[in-house]
């Protein structure tokens, strides 16, 4: 599986990437730029997006599902940023991981793909 990940918290950032490079190809995107271009380079199968950094009206969000309506977008937010997590559902996000993230969470999140 291909997996991008675009999170602004280098320490969960880079426990991510540990967990998922075993079994699967990560990126790790630097900026908006960097992740739309390798979303335009390459099939990616999920992405995960850091809330924060999209913004509080949810471009990025909005402009990813138009382009890539069946790319897997899993949104993370922090556990006191509740109204972050529901902007992203009503942009049509489904799934997200809380920071801190826990690392069989994360397994589980992307297993539930894989199966």
């Amino acid at each position: 599986m291909n997996i991008v990940i675009f999170n602004d918290e280098l320490r969960s950032g880079m426990q991510m990437y540990l967990t998922l490079s075993n079994k699967h190809k990560v990126e790790v995107a630097t900026d908006e730029d960097d992740l739309l271009d390798i979303l335009k380079r390459r099939k990616i199968d999920m992405t995960f997006v850091d809330l924060q950094m999209t913004g509080k009206d949810g471009k990025l969000v909005a402009k990813i599902s138009k382009l890539y309506p069946f790319l897997r977008v899993i949104g993370i937010y922090d556990h006191d940023q509740k109204e972050l997590m529901q902007k992203a559902f009503a942009l049509g996000i489904r799934d997200f991981i809380v920071r801190p993230i826990k690392h069989r969470d994360l397994l589980k999140l992307v297993e539930s793909s894989t199966n």
